[in-house]
């Protein structure tokens, strides 16, 4: 590859979600002090974890722990384990440079072969990119490791869908004004942090996509996305407005002065 740097698994995960280098998915990141071939002990039977189905899914047990937030920095170097034909040289090498890493590529043509690699050892990968269909095996003969959150400060980022109606998904009940108090204030806390949690770089060059029963209906950069929820937001305050009249409520004041909420006049 190109000139050895040294990097821990930690800087990488802290910086690749806003890096160049593209990895399907994350929740594929393997055991970052045991030897895959090496299974840890509390494996999943295979034939206790359900197959999930687009109309059925599920969610697979997890198998051991994550690694500790104070676990030592490790040198490198990160070794990507991946499909031949997905992986794009030119990207690895702008990561290399923008990140002072040193990126080892290790590549399978199937997933029989690239599971068979390392369970018998002859590859230790950082990052293996499996399709989702391999996850309930991989589960049950423990070969992945739950990420430490705490060591990936971005972890919102790597947010990027929202599906209004997953398969799957179950019915709506009409909250009570407790709740959704409740889920107001989580919400404004949630979004608060996970905005700190970002920077502007994530924001301008990565997208959102919304969808609906699978299907994308909307797709655009993040911070275009943030901004449209928030007219949004205001938009639908306005809408608010008509019922508190139509109630006798008091309006409050919102774009302005209101008939009933003067302080902003």
């Amino acid at each position: 590859m190109r000139h050895p740097r040294d990097i821990s698994r930690r800087q990488f995960l802290n910086r690749a979600g806003g890096a160049a280098i593209a990895v399907p998915s994350l929740a594929a990141i393997l055991a970052a002090c045991s030897k895959p071939g090496t299974p840890t002990s509390g494996g999943a039977d295979l034939s206790n974890i359900p197959i999930a189905t687009l109309d059925a899914p599920t969610e697979l047990p997890l198998v051991g722990e994550p690694i500790a937030a104070d676990t030592p920095i490790e040198s490198g170097p990160l070794v990507l384990y991946n499909w031949a034909d997905y992986i794009y040289k030119k990207t690895v090498g702008d990561f290399e440079d923008e990140f002072k890493v040193n990126v080892e590529i290790s590549t399978f043509n199937n997933l029989e072969e690239g599971i068979q690699k390392v369970v018998n050892g002859q590859v230790t990968p950082d990052v293996f990119v499996p399709t989702p269909g391999y996850l309930r095996r991989l589960v049950s003969q423990s070969l992945l490791q739950p990420l430490q959150h705490d060591l990936i400060p971005n972890m919102t980022a790597t947010t990027y869908i929202l599906d209004l109606t997953p398969p799957g998904g179950g019915g709506w009940k009409l909250p009570t004004q407790s709740e959704l108090v409740a889920a107001h204030d989580k919400s404004v806390a949630d979004g608060k942090a996970a905005l700190q949690s970002v920077d502007d770089n994530v924001l301008m060059t990565t997208n959102w996509r919304l969808r609906a029963g699978g299907q994308v209906v909307s797709e655009a950069p993040r911070h275009i996305a943030l901004r449209d929820m928030l007219n949004h937001l205001a938009h639908h305050r306005g809408q608010l407005t008509v019922y508190l009249r139509l109630l006798g409520a008091t309006v409050p004041a919102i774009y302005g002065p209101s008939a009933d909420d003067q302080r902003f006049a």
